[in-house]
C-alpha cells in the first residue's frame, strides 16, 4: 500500500510515548474512525488520511504510519504490505530517538516498548474487528446557540454568557460558551450584553503568505451531562444570532460543575484581552 506525502509539515504536538498520544495522530486516528463509521470505502480513507503523510520527518512518518496501521488492524483490514513498511519504519527507531534527546533514556526505552507491543499486536489477525459505528444526535439541547444567559456570582454580582455554539460528536453534546466582562450589582439588559465585551484573543488564519489575524473569542466547554446539573443556575435574557464565520475558538476552559465555569468571572486572567460582542453578530 503506497500512501501519499504531503509537503508541508503538520504541526504536530505529541504528548507522550504511546502509539495515540499527541495533536498529530489523534487528529489522525479520530479522521479515520470518523470517515469508516461515516460509511467511507478504505480507498476513500486512505485518500483523505493519506494527505497529512510526511515522510520527509523521520518521527511523524512513524507517527503515521503506526496510527495508520494500528486503525487498519482495528477494523480488521490491515494489509501484509503495510504490515512490512510498519515494521520496517520502526526498526528505525526515529521515535525512540527523539524521546531520547528530549525528554531522557527512560521515555526513549518506554516509547520502544510502546513500539514493541503494537507490532506484536498487529502481527496478529484481529478476531474481534471493530463495527461501523452509527452516533445518534440527542435532540434535547439544554440551551441554544446564541442564547444569553445571566447568573450571580457568590458576591450577588450578576455577569453573563453567551452560547457560542452546541456540538455534537459522537453521540456527546458539548456546549462552548463565551465569557463576557459584564459585572453588575444590577440585572443587565439586553443592550447592556450587547455592548459589553467578551474575552477573546487574535490568531493567524489562512495559508501562510495569504492569511491574517482574526478575532476568536476564548470559551468555556462543558458536557450535557455536567451542564445539566447546574442549568438552573442560569437564566436565559435573549437570544443573538452569531456569525458562521465568527464561530472559530481561540483558547478553551472545561468544567465540570458551577464552580468550574464561573471560575473565569471570579479568578479572571490578567490582563484580560477582549472585544465588543457586537463583532460577532
Amino acid at each position: 500500500m503506497v500512501i501519499a506525502s504531503s509537503e508541508l509539515r503538520t504541526g504536530m504536538a505529541t504528548d507522550g510515548v504511546k502509539i495515540i498520544d499527541g495533536d498529530y495522530a489523534h487528529d489522525l486516528y479520530n479522521q479515520f474512525m470518523d470517515l469508516y463509521d461515516a460509511g467511507a470505502s478504505l480507498a476513500e480513507i486512505e485518500t483523505q488520511c493519506g494527505s497529512q503523510r510526511n515522510d520527509a520527518d523521520p518521527f511523524e512518518e512513524e507517527i503515521f504510519v503506526t496510527t495508520y496501521a494500528l486503525a487498519l488492524w482495528q477494523i480488521g483490514e490491515l494489509p501484509a504490505d503495510l504490515l512490512e513498511e510498519t515494521r520496517r519504519i520502526v526498526s528505525r527507531e526515529a521515535g525512540v530517538s527523539v524521546f531520547t534527546e528530549e525528554a531522557g533514556p527512560a521515555e526513549g526505552r518506554k516509547r520502544k516498548r510502546e513500539l514493541e507491543k503494537l507490532l506484536k499486536r498487529i502481527s496478529q489477525p484481529n478476531l474481534k474487528p471493530r463495527k461501523r459505528r452509527v452516533y445518534t444526535d440527542t435532540s434535547e439541547v439544554i440551551f441554544s446557540a446564541g442564547e444569553i444567559l445571566i447568573f450571580q456570582l457568590p458576591c450577588a454580582q450578576y455577569c453573563a454568557t453567551i452560547l457560542l455554539s452546541v456540538q455534537q460528536y459522537r453521540g456527546r453534546c458539548n456546549y462552548q460558551f463565551m465569557i463576557s466582562t459584564f459585572k453588575s450589582a444590577q440585572k443587565p439588559t439586553l443592550e447592556d450584553i450587547i455592548h459589553s465585551r467578551v474575552v477573546g484573543r487574535r490568531i493567524w488564519s489562512g495559508a501562510t503568505n495569504s492569511g491574517h489575524f482574526i478575532t476568536v473569542p476564548d470559551i468555556i466547554k462543558t458536557t450535557s451531562k455536567s451542564l445539566r446539573a447546574y442549568a438552573d443556575r442560569f437564566e436565559s435574557l435573549d437570544t443573538v444570532t452569531i456569525r458562521d464565520d465568527a464561530k472559530l475558538v481561540g483558547s478553551c476552559i472545561s468544567a465540570s460543575d458551577f464552580s468550574d465555569f464561573i471560575d473565569s468571572w471570579v479568578n479572571p486572567e490578567q490582563p484580560v484581552k477582549s472585544f465588543f460582542l457586537s463583532e460577532l453578530l
